[in-house]
């Protein structure tokens, strides 16, 4: 079922590269074909986390897969990992004699200047021919056809690592209890010596103790400093009184507090996998520490919800970018990690789970943010709300080609520059000539969209 949830993502990614082409979707496409080689180099397994590096290794050992797999043994007792006999014939047999007839055909050429003509006349007429080979046969195409016989190699040839695979297996969704048990304080030694014990494990139990008072301690003070915050944030966000104190406004809340606002929640995170790290889950006086936990958690939700109120009103009062985008995407991820961390903590379970789950979400995060045309809909909601906010041209001119017709539509609306709209018409008119100069592999839906409108538009040059 992994293996085919891989395989199906990788399709999906393809299938919006070709639909919507932006860089989401290429990403998606890279990151979804490095988990289906690492998915095909495993047999079974259950994280992203330890199938990303299995990915690089069946890139990495590729070749050696490669020769490998054709490689003939001698015996089947006999293990011939490196034998390449069929590379050292090829030496033997092609490469030296002819690096030979080369250095004598040198040697010759400058001793006979009848052969040295000869010879001339020889490589010219080769290199005509290669020139003539090449008008029928494109090398970047015989390049991009290597690179796809890497990238099949690496998927269907399997390299004999199963290091990841097996450290997955191992892994574990709930956390176990772990005994600790106290060491004897005399020993015996093998030669019948009696000797103290300088070091001992004491017994856990108050060792346990003192770090649920140190968690319960940490955990009111944390939680009472961000309930400070959160009440700010409800005055100066929720109610929207950002634009009356002093010079205070929303482009210093984004721009200054929303990157250390998810650092913080990050940071939040780390703090709560360190404290329900081990056995206190399963100390019978850590009732108060969990809901002391929850609180927190709940906490940074709203902050979470803050954050993106904050982002919402600077994109209403300053325009959609993908920057701005990527902010709600960040905060949806953070979420989804603050609600699976209370579920870690409620269900006693593992770090290793909490990875699990949000490398899942994080690839469906990818696939869903590759299904849209963001460019067009950046340019559809700035233009559309061109009097409630100042518009950036540059910015505009710098979207996809699927922002073009748009752009095109409504280039009196957007801009007053006429250099600005010579730019526009020169990225049109660039985008028509290198459309039609490509060929059906490089076809995708919005760029055949954009083509439509502009061959069809009798202003064009």
């Amino acid at each position: 079922p992994t293996n085919l949830a891989v395989a199906t993502s990788h399709l999906v990614s393809a299938a919006m590269v070709v639909w919507q082409h932006n860089s989401y979707g290429m990403f998606a496409w890279h990151a979804t074909f490095l988990l289906l080689v690492g998915s095909f180099q495993t047999e079974t397994w259950r994280s992203l986390l330890y199938i990303i590096p299995m990915g690089f290794t069946g890139f990495a050992m590729m070749p050696v897969s490669f020769f490998r797999h054709f490689e003939k043994k001698v015996s089947s007792n006999k293990n011939n990992f490196f034998a390449f006999k069929w590379l050292g014939k090829f030496v033997k047999f092609v490469l030296i004699p002819l690096g030979v007839v080369i250095v004598f055909t040198l040697i010759y050429q400058l001793a006979n200047p009848v052969f040295d003509e000869m010879m001339q006349h020889f490589w010219s007429h080769f290199g005509d021919f290669i020139a003539h080979f090449f008008r029928y046969f494109s090398v970047p195409r015989i390049l991009f056809t290597i690179l796809g016989m890497i990238f099949s190699g690496a998927v269907l040839l399997y390299c004999g690592i199963n290091y990841f695979s097996a450290a997955d297996g191992r892994q574990s969704n709930f956390l176990k209890r772990k005994a600790r048990v106290k060491q004897p304080l005399l020993y015996k030694t093998p030669d019948g010596q009696i000797i103290k014990r300088i070091n001992t494990k004491t017994f856990s139990l108050m060792g346990l103790k003192h770090e649920n008072i140190m968690g319960i301690i940490t955990l009111a003070l944390l939680n009472a400093l961000l309930f400070l915050l959160n009440v700010l944030d409800v005055q100066y966000v929720w109610l929207q009184k950002a634009y009356t104190v002093g010079n205070i406004n929303y482009a210093s809340l984004v721009h200054k507090g929303t990157g250390f606002l998810i650092a913080s929640i990050i940071l939040s995170m780390l703090v709560l996998i360190f404290i329900f790290r081990g056995n206190l889950n399963f100390f019978k006086q850590s009732k108060t520490l969990k809901y002391l936990a929850i609180v927190w958690i709940m906490q940074n939700l709203f902050m979470v919800m803050s954050v993106f109120m904050r982002d919402w009103y600077y994109i209403q009062n300053n325009g959609l970018t993908y920057k701005r985008i990527g902010v709600i995407v960040y905060l949806c991820m953070t979420a989804f990690g603050l609600m699976s961390m209370l579920f870690k903590i409620i269900k006693t379970k593992s770090l290793y789970f909490l990875l699990r789950v949000n490398s899942w979400f994080a690839l469906f995060m990818l696939l869903l943010m590759s299904a849209f045309n963001w460019d067009y809909m950046i340019a559809d909601y700035n233009i559309s709300n061109r009097n409630n906010m100042e518009i950036d041209d540059s910015y505009l001119l710098s979207l996809g080609n699927a922002a073009l017709p748009l752009l095109y539509e409504n280039e009196n609306t957007f801009t007053q520059n006429s250099f600005t709209k010579q730019i526009l018409q020169y990225k049109a008119d660039q985008f028509v000539k290198k459309y039609y100069s490509h060929h059906w592999p490089s076809w995708d839906y919005q760029s055949f969209k954009t083509a439509q409108y502009f061959s069809g538009n009798k202003q064009m040059n």
